[in-house]
């Protein structure tokens, strides 16, 4: 079997520790079992989902909803309701127009800085 269902529960606890920031070796002193049984164990998971190191199978598992690897603001920030959703989406092309950039880069990155500000607003 292949995919996310492939993955045991004791995968998903390693690639939880490891998403947390734990190191390997903490991560097999925490579990009580040897590091290379913690790379057998990334590495069946990386084999089963189709990924190349554990930042690509965090972010798989983050972009598949998997439980604990949603990060808690994109959760509340899918959960708003939509009045939120337009509210923000009108001041962001309420920012578009203001915008006194000339490139489409600095266009683009005013855009984007002046959204992450806005989300940041709106969740806290």
């Amino acid at each position: 079997m292949k995919g996310i269902k492939a993955l045991t529960p004791r995968d998903l606890q390693v690639i939880r520790m490891i998403a947390q920031g734990t190191e390997r070796d903490a991560v097999a002193d925490e579990l009580g079992v040897s590091r290379s049984s913690i790379n057998r164990q990334l590495r069946h998971a990386f084999d089963a989902t189709d990924t190349r190191n554990a930042a690509h199978l965090i972010a798989t598992l983050a972009r598949a909803g998997v439980e604990g690897f949603v990060p808690p603001a994109y959760t509340k920030l899918v959960d708003t309701s939509t009045d939120t959703r337009d509210r923000v989406v009108r001041k962001i092309r309420a920012e578009m127009v203001k915008s006194p950039l000339d490139s489409a880069e600095e266009h683009t990155n005013y855009v984007i800085e002046q959204l992450a500000a806005m989300v940041h607003r709106e969740l806290s």
